[in-house]
């Protein structure tokens, strides 16, 4: 039964998408662990979801695609999410949940390349859950607020943007010509 609840789930949030934003802050239903099977090209897992819910194979492959896209990995989510698990999950579960999602966003199931900017996404989620110490640190800043601000990067990791400085520019001095400017300088004046 859980694995048709995420399925039926994943196709009515791609036939009605008003429901993303209500399913972001709801628990994930059971059986999302399915979807992500499904979205990894597992055979088995898509012809059961095709004979539970008499739906064509397609069309639950694209449900499973956007409901992973717009549910598991917005911007906003925090790194249990990504992963399509709750906070009780093991590290055994996280990590099949990782490898699932990351067969999904591998080149060879994404030729288009659309969905390689939701691999660092995966990748940091899994960055913050893989160890108990990582997890202990993710579930303390999770639970001090500091990510209200963003949940993927605790306060503790969360990285300063890189400022780009322009050089001065100083007027009447020009340096030498080097390599193929100056041959490219002595061709145009002659030399």
């Amino acid at each position: 039964m859980g694995s048709e609840e995420a399925v039926r789930e994943a196709i009515s949030v791609l036939k009605v998408p008003s429901q993303v934003r209500r399913l972001r802050t709801a628990p994930l239903p059971q059986g999302t662990p399915t979807l992500l099977a499904i979205a990894a090209g597992d055979r088995h897992a898509e012809e059961n979801a095709a004979a539970l819910t008499g739906r064509p194979i397609e069309l639950i492959r694209e449900a499973a695609g956007f409901f992973i896209e717009q549910i598991l990995l917005f911007p906003d989510a925090d790194s249990y999410r990504m992963l399509g698990a709750d906070r009780s999950a093991g590290t055994h579960e996280l990590r099949n949940h990782m490898v699932l999602l990351m067969r999904w966003l591998h080149p060879d199931m994404d030729r288009s390349g659309e969905r390689g900017h939701l691999a660092a996404r995966v990748l940091g989620a899994w960055e913050h859950l893989k160890s108990p110490e990582r997890r202990q640190a993710y579930d303390a800043a999770l639970a001090l607020g500091s990510a209200q601000a963003g949940p993927t990067t605790p306060d503790f990791e969360r990285k300063q943007p890189h400022v780009y400085r322009r050089r001065p520019i100083v007027r009447g001095t020009r340096a030498p010509a080097t390599g193929w400017l100056r041959s490219i300088m002595g061709m145009l004046s002659g030399r």
